[in-house]
């Protein structure tokens, strides 16, 4: 996974706790209590965003509860009880003793225990040590093994192209998050990597869609030969993908690692068999067929 490699661990994050202090007097009322029935509907990015809008927007997200269940939304409760106590003795220690009171201390220790969840807790498995780093463009934060998983996988838009139909432009106008991971070689290109789940959905493709799992380096390599077709003006896609697909061929090696060509030695190569392929479909009167790859998971978009 490109981004989980890229960040720093979580446990480098600290916490200033009296950065969560109300920098204003709290005063509730009926226009912030409206406020919070509004917020409950959003997550909790765009609640402290909202809240610069103005004082009472601002009062309205101090509402304990509403942090509460920010907290509820995102981890099981058995964590969050241990989080709380967690909160409870660190706010004690830390604090000094007119900042306890308590319409203060309850917003902030749920506040802190959002924190926890975010950036030191396994979005997926929960866990609390293993190997976490937090996630910008998801948002949360997952573990080492979790990262691994094909639904956290990542591709480019040249394999976005290839896999599912979808243009660059329409990526782009999109507005999908992305993080530029450099060419081998040190050709001084680099490649857009998104995560695949957004390109699927992107897409509008059935619910339950092959995701082929592929190493951060394959991705890559493969990546690398498709910018170079996409240069020369190959747009067969079926030739494309019976191409990188042999095991075996110039391309297959050069994805694995195998062969020590250059990704435009090996488009040339393929552009050479370009003219012999056709030939052969129009000979065989064959139908172009996909060659299946390797090992392919299905995934759930809910």
């Amino acid at each position: 996974m490109f981004e989980y490699k890229k960040r720093s661990l979580s446990k480098n994050f600290k916490i200033n706790l009296k950065s969560l202090l109300p920098s204003i007097q709290a005063q509730s009322g009926k226009f912030t209590r409206s406020i919070t029935l509004v917020y409950e509907f959003l997550v909790a990015r765009e609640i402290t965003k909202l809240s610069m809008v103005s004082k009472q927007w601002y009062l309205a997200s101090q509402d304990h509860f509403l942090w509460k269940r920010q907290c509820q939304y995102l981890a099981p409760q058995v964590l969050i009880n241990t989080l709380e106590v967690a909160s409870n003795l660190k706010i004690t220690k830390e604090w000094p003793e007119e900042a306890r009171r308590p319409k203060f201390a309850e917003t902030v220790k749920w506040k802190l225990v959002w924190i926890e969840i975010t950036y030191k807790c396994c979005h997926e498995c929960y866990n609390l040590l293993n190997k976490l780093h937090y996630l910008p463009m998801l948002q949360f934060t997952l573990c080492k093994s979790c990262a691994k998983s094909p639904k956290y996988s990542m591709m480019s838009e040249e394999s976005a192209e290839l896999d599912y139909r979808i243009s660059s432009e329409e990526i782009k106008r999109a507005g999908l998050p992305f993080i530029e991971v450099p060419h081998s070689h040190w050709t001084g290109k680099v490649a857009k990597m998104y995560y695949a789940i957004d390109l699927i959905k992107l897409a509008k493709i059935n619910k339950e869609m092959p995701l082929i799992k592929r190493e951060n380096c394959e991705e890559v390599r493969r990546t690398e030969i498709l910018y170079y077709l996409k240069e020369k003006g190959c747009r067969d896609f079926d030739f494309i993908e019976y191409g990188l697909e042999v095991e075996g061929g110039w391309p297959w090696n050069y994805i694995k690692g195998k062969s020590q060509r250059t990704a435009q030695k090996v488009v040339s190569d393929m552009l050479g068999q370009y003219s012999h392929w056709l030939k052969k479909i129009e000979k065989e009167g064959q139908p172009k067929k996909r060659v299946k790859t390797a090992a392919q998971e299905v995934i759930d978009l809910d």
